[in-house]
């Protein structure tokens, strides 16, 4: 199943941004083509640090699908690089606050996942272009394939999955 990528303007090869941070467009999510990059230059300085902070992001257990939200995610490794880019770019950090939206999903054992691999990549560039999404937390493109093999059709309850995305909270519609 094929989805249609819709039109989307390379980022230049400037990769000086209006703040100076290394890189205007960074990886969010585990979509790494062009159109899902995040363009740092439509984010304030709390929002653009928080994303880079938050490229360190990591699952820090295997069951991170059904375990608690907070004890999943290497969240003092991120916060402790947030404080060090504040400090090292001399920016007086502002009483910010984000949102967190968290998925979590039964996936039967019948799903075809190179399917839904391609609907996840659909939605993650809708909300990406919709602006404002700082990180994206989901499978990675190697579990879809991994989930395929290794599941058998009409057997067991199926495949429990987590997906998050983090937005800033003055953002849009939320």
């Amino acid at each position: 199943m094929a989805l249609p990528s819709p039109a989307y303007p390379r980022p230049p090869s400037d990769k000086t941004s209006l703040f100076g941070t290394p890189e205007r467009y960074v990886v969010a999510s585990p979509y790494t083509d062009d159109a899902h990059l995040l363009d740092m230059e439509t984010l304030d300085r709390e929002n653009q640090l928080l994303a880079r902070a938050l490229g360190r992001m990591t699952c820090t257990r295997d069951d991170y699908a059904t375990a608690p939200y907070v004890e999943s995610f290497n969240w003092n490794e991120c916060f402790a690089e947030l404080q060090r880019l504040a400090r090292d770019e001399n920016h007086q950090w502002r009483e910010t606050s984000f949102y967190i939206v968290v998925f979590r999903s039964q996936i039967p054992p019948t799903t075809r996942y190179s399917d839904l691999g391609e609907l996840d990549q659909a939605a993650h560039l809708e909300a990406v272009q919709s602006g404002g999404l700082l990180k994206c937390v989901e499978p990675t493109h190697d579990w879809y394939s991994d989930q395929a093999t290794n599941s058998v059709a009409g057997t067991g309850s199926g495949c429990p999955t987590l997906r998050a995305g983090i937005w800033p909270r003055a953002f849009g519609g939320l």
